[in-house]
Formats: C-alpha cells, sequence, structure tokens
C-alpha cells in the first residue's frame, strides 16, 4: 500500500496521528502498530458492509466511512468475498466455500453479477464442468457421518418386537405391522424389517404379506428358514398349497444348510382355521413338518414321503 493511501486510511478511520515506523517494522512496533488501529476496527466493518467488492479487492481507502451500520455482518456479502477471494487464490476447486461454488457456477450460466468486473474475473479461466462435479460431490457425500450408538439401536429393535407381539397376540395384526412399517420406511433396504411386515400381517392381508416376503428374500433376509415358511404360511392362507410345497422344495437346500435358530411363526388350528403364534427352538423343523402335513392334506404321497425322509435326516 503506498503511503498517501495509508495516510488516506488513517484519515478515514479517525484515527490519532500517525506514529512512524519503518517498512519492516520489528514485533515490537507492530503490537504498537496494532494498538493505535483497534480503535477503528469498528468503523472498518462498517465499510465492509457497504462497500463494493472492487474497493475491497483493491483497498480503496474512503474519503468518509459512514456511521456505523448495526447489520453488519451482511452474509450475502461475506459468500460474495469469499467467492472472489476463492476465485483469484484458491487453486483446486475442493478448496472453495460451497457458497463460492454456487456463484460461480450461477455466475457462468449468466444468473448472477459478478463480484467485481468482468476484465478482472476474466484474468482466470473456471471450467464449469468441475465447478458442477465439485457441486455434486458435496451434495452426495456426508462429510460428517453421526456416531450410532448400536447397544441403544438394539434395545430399541427387541422392545420394538415385544411389542408387536403383544399386538399380534391381541390379534392386531395390522397395528403390529404399523410398528415395523415405521422403521422399513426409514430403512428400505433392511430385509429384516421387511419380513416382520409381511409376518404381521400373514392372517389378515396374505397376497400383501407375501409382497414384503419376497422383498426381505431378494435383500437377503439373513434367516432364510423364516422367511420361506412364512412365504409358505402366505400361499397356504391363499389356498395355493402346491405353491408351498414347490417354494419348500426348491429352497430345502438353502434351508437344510442354515443354522438352527429358534423363532415365533404362525400355526393354522383345525378346525378353527385361525392363525395362532408358536414358538420353535428349530425353524429348519418346523418348516418340514409344514410340508408333510401340506403334502398329507393335498393327497400327495411321494412328497410326503420326501419330507419324512429330510425330516428324519434333520433331526439325525
Amino acid at each position: 500500500m503506498a503511503r498517501p493511501d495509508a495516510d488516506a486510511w488513517w484519515a478515514a478511520l479517525g484515527l490519532p496521528e500517525r506514529p512512524s515506523f519503518s517498512d519492516t517494522p520489528a514485533p515490537a512496533e507492530a503490537r504498537a502498530l496494532a494498538d493505535f488501529i483497534a480503535p477503528g476496527i469498528s468503523k472498518l466493518l462498517t465499510w465492509i458492509s457497504t462497500a463494493s467488492l472492487d474497493d475491497m479487492l483493491l483497498l480503496t481507502p474512503p474519503s468518509t466511512i459512514a456511521a456505523e451500520n448495526s447489520t453488519f455482518p451482511n452474509p450475502e456479502l461475506e459468500q460474495r468475498y469469499s467467492w472472489a477471494v476463492d476465485h483469484f487464490s484458491s487453486t483446486f476447486y475442493s478448496e472453495w466455500e460451497t457458497s463460492s461454488l454456487h456463484y460461480a457456477y450461477r455466475w457462468l450460466s449468466d444468473n448472477e453479477l459478478p463480484p467485481c468486473s468482468p476484465s478482472l474475473m476474466d484474468a482466470r479461466s473456471i471450467d464449469k464442468p468441475l465447478i458442477s462435479d465439485e457441486i455434486a460431490r458435496r451434495a452426495s457425500v456426508r462429510e460428517d457421518k453421526p456416531t450410532i450408538n448400536l447397544d441403544i439401536i438394539a434395545i430399541l429393535v427387541d422392545d420394538m418386537v415385544e411389542y408387536a407381539l403383544s399386538l399380534l397376540s391381541k390379534g392386531d395384526c395390522r397395528a403390529a405391522a404399523e410398528v415395523f412399517e415405521f422403521k422399513a420406511e426409514r430403512m428400505p433396504y433392511d430385509g429384516t424389517s421387511r419380513n416382520n411386515v409381511g409376518f404381521c400381517l400373514i392372517p389378515v392381508d396374505p397376497s400383501l404379506a407375501l409382497g414384503h416376503l419376497r422383498a426381505a428374500n431378494e435383500m437377503k433376509f439373513p434367516q432364510p428358514a423364516i422367511n420361506i415358511f412364512n412365504q409358505m404360511c402366505c400361499y397356504i392362507a391363499l389356498r395355493c398349497p402346491r405353491e408351498a410345497l414347490a417354494l419348500a422344495d426348491a429352497m430345502w437346500p438353502t434351508v437344510c444348510k442354515a443354522r438352527r435358530s429358534g423363532a415365533t411363526l404362525w400355526a393354522r388350528e383345525s378346525p378353527s382355521n385361525n392363525w395362532e403364534l408358536f414358538h420353535t427352538d428349530d425353524v429348519r423343523y418346523s418348516l418340514a413338518e409344514l410340508a408333510i402335513s401340506t403334502a398329507h392334506d393335498e393327497g400327495c404321497a411321494n412328497e410326503e414321503s420326501t419330507w419324512r425322509g429330510r425330516l428324519k435326516i434333520l433331526t439325525g
């Protein structure tokens, strides 16, 4: 900054008589200079809030500075100033403020005025495709991932299951399904949630339940025996027992290799045909028993025999 400009700034800020310092002041002199300037900071901020970006970039001293502006800081002015700084001083677009990228994109699309004279802006070439790529990258990547407390989530899931089972025991199947639909809507690719929704709907809407259960299977629901058993129940409720047997036969190689696990399942009681909940210690065993009873009811002696053989192997 030339000395006349420095003198003009000193006068505009209303500072006392300017002290004399060397062109390269010692640290102690620099601290003294900062103390001299401190009283004029509020006026300087007022000037920043009203000056053009051209004046700010060139540090053009004003003849006078208006009374303090109570609206400072001005977010839009700050963003436009940041845009100018990024435009002229940042090498990579990844270093730019997000607001600077947005301003630049709009400017390149003829929808925004530049922060300073166009001739100055043209001194640097800006690549619009690269600007677009950086905007898209930031929009699609979460920089700060929230910390997830898995213990709390596990407790909440257990509570959901217990609550849903209590509703099912009272016969309120749709309300139970809604408990899991809440989770399924927020985790659309969670096979467990979709399987649970389908399970709850088996007694009241087996067709809709089957859709959820098939989706859960496609999402690689980790317990195939439970999912296939539930789908079989849907086919039986829809009076399509042969489809239930065909599904069980096709999936048995996968089911029989699954580890033994217990679960709460549906069973159709005779002679009322009402669906009742029951607990099994081995879903594979219960699936084979369901296939045996279904084959027997359909008069499929060969299939019944096949399933009895599979059950015998399973029980060892």
